[in-house]
């Protein structure tokens, strides 16, 4: 809309218009992504709270038999803050890269929709059968990041339960450095075509 109207020339010839109006896009990108990230945690909240009620959120998360292999400490509410972050970065992720494709190609049809069969199709295309770990392909491991946490199978003479926790604390790192760079690449990219346009004034 901005590009469309010509409002982005004059956005980008004052600094603090350029810095203001990347910032407050991104802000709200997060904010909404956060809003999605919680609503989509509430059922399971909600059926954790009437499963085993309020105080079983405090108790170690090793006496479900499927997150035995988890230290004592770690709680049952550890285990969903943490889940809900694993969301809150993906839904980030996601609102970072339709910034970018919607900033790429200066329209906001073509971002969404690019952005959204990404996003969605490999999730379909598990779910329709095809195997060969597709849904890796998309944020699938991020929204399932407790199952990361769960017994995966026993090791060693003893027979110690393990898990996978290395490896969503790997896609974690990914995605939240995708996040930075990208908004740093828009912010940098509103500044420097200030600056071309302030030379060329």
């Amino acid at each position: 809309m901005e590009r469309r109207g010509g409002m982005e020339t004059i956005l980008c010839v004052t600094p603090l218009g350029r810095k203001r109006t990347v910032r407050a896009k991104l802000a709200v990108s997060a904010g909404v992504a956060a809003v999605i990230a919680v609503s989509s945690c509430l059922p399971h909240l909600i059926q954790v709270l009437r499963d085993y009620g309020l105080p079983a959120l405090l108790a170690p998360a090793m006496s479900i038999s499927e997150f035995e292999s988890l230290p004592s400490f770690v709680t049952l509410s550890d285990v969903l803050l943490f889940w809900l972050f694993c969301r809150v970065v993906a839904c980030l992720c996601m609102g970072a890269i339709t910034l970018t494709l919607g900033r790429a190609f200066g329209n906001l049809l073509p971002a969404l929709f690019v952005s959204a069969v990404g996003y969605c199709l490999p999730a379909l295309l598990s779910l329709s059968g095809m195997e060969g770990g597709i849904e890796w392909l998309g944020f699938w491991p991020l929204f399932h990041a407790a199952n990361f946490l769960t017994t995966q199978g026993y090791a060693g003479e003893e027979g110690l339960p393990y898990n996978n926790a290395w490896m969503i604390l790997l896609i974690v790192a990914a995605a939240l450095l995708v996040v930075i760079a990208l908004a740093g690449y828009l912010q940098d990219d509103y500044e420097m075509k200030g600056v071309a346009l302030n030379a060329e004034g």
